[in-house]
C-alpha cells in the first residue's frame, strides 16, 4: 500500500469519527441561533412594555401630583405620605442584610414572632434566618409591619 493510500485511508476514518460529532455540534449551534433569536425578540417585548409602564407611571405621577394640588387648596394642609417598603428582589435582598446586620439571631426571631411567622422560616444562620424573615413576610402581604417593627426597634438602623 502507498504511503497516499494510507494517508487516504486515514483521512477517511478522521472523517468518519469525526462527523456524527460535527453534525451534532451543528445542530447544537443551530438550536443555540434559535433561542438567540428568541431571546432578542423577547428583550424586544419587554422593552415595549417597559416603555409602556413608564409612560402610564408618568401619567399616574402627574394625577397624583394633581391630587395633592387639590388637597392642600381644599385643606391648606400637605397631603399624608404613607412610606412603602421596597419591593424589588434587591429591595428584599438589602432588607435581609440590614435586619441580620442590625439584629441578633434571637431578635429576628423575636420579630418573626411578633408577626406570627415564627413557625414558618427557615435557615439556622443569621443571614439565612433573616432572608427567611423577609421571604415569608413577603409572601404574606406583612412586608410593611416588618418594616414597621425594626423602624421601632432600630428607628436608625435605615429601614
Amino acid at each position: 500500500m502507498t504511503e497516499a493510500a494510507l494517508l487516504g485511508i486515514v483521512v477517511l476514518i478522521v472523517l468518519a469519527v469525526a462527523a456524527p460529532g460535527t453534525y451534532w455540534l451543528y445542530v447544537a449551534f443551530a438550536a443555540m441561533r434559535g433561542q438567540l433569536v428568541d431571546l432578542r425578540s423577547d428583550q424586544g417585548d419587554l422593552r415595549d412594555e417597559l416603555a409602556r409602564v413608564e409612560a402610564q407611571l408618568a401619567i399616574s405621577q402627574e394625577r397624583i401630583r394633581q391630587l395633592e394640588r387639590a388637597f392642600r387648596e381644599e385643606t391648606g394642609h400637605e397631603p399624608p405620605y404613607v412610606e412603602v417598603p421596597p419591593a424589588r428582589p434587591n429591595g428584599m435582598a438589602g432588607l435581609a442584610r440590614r435586619i441580620a446586620a442590625r439584629f441578633s439571631l434571637d431578635e429576628v426571631n423575636g420579630l418573626a414572632f411578633e408577626l406570627g411567622l415564627d413557625g414558618s422560616l427557615t435557615g439556622d444562620s443569621l443571614e439565612n434566618r433573616a432572608a427567611s424573615l423577609v421571604k415569608v413576610a413577603m409572601q404574606r402581604d406583612m412586608l410593611a409591619q416588618l418594616v414597621a417593627l425594626c423602624r421601632r426597634d432600630r428607628p436608625e438602623g435605615g429601614f
